[in-house]
């Protein structure tokens, strides 16, 4: 059985519509604490999968820009996330939540995140992709 979704599952089915990746040698640039999904079920497929990791995402340290403090003066009124990390950083940083803030989430990965660590999504990307979740921000309003 396959870990993907229907949702989720597009990439593979569009390499087994094109012919198939068995022996293809394919080059996977992600993020470190990207899920290995796509490597495995191309693997599963017969493909030679190799995996680099093209960034690693830190926190924050510094408010160089004054976001933090503007937050904390002025508030907001949404918050996005664009991946599990950035709702585990931006907890981490043990801000104060803004009286009716909303949250936006790039997909139901980031989604379950936040879910599981007690904050409510008030709007969810169908197209898991900045340009997705602009849409869904601006549907929302």
């Amino acid at each position: 059985m396959s870990i993907f979704s229907r949702r989720n599952s597009w990439p593979i089915r569009e390499f087994q519509r094109q012919g198939g990746v068995e022996n293809l040698r394919i080059l996977l640039a992600r993020a470190e604490k990207a899920r290995d999904v796509l490597s495995r079920e191309l693997s599963k497929l017969g493909a030679i999968v190799d995996e680099a990791f093209a960034y690693r995402t830190v926190p924050e340290t510094r408010d160089v820009t004054g976001a933090r403090r503007r937050l904390l003066e002025e508030g907001a009124d949404l918050i996005t996330f664009t991946s599990s990390s950035t709702v585990e950083n931006f907890l981490a940083l043990g801000l104060p939540w803004p009286k009716g803030m909303k949250i936006a989430s790039i997909g139901p990965i980031t989604s379950k995140t936040a879910r599981d660590r007690g904050l409510k999504i008030d709007i969810e990307a169908r197209r898991h992709d900045i340009e997705g979740l602009v849409e869904a921000i601006r549907n929302f309003w």
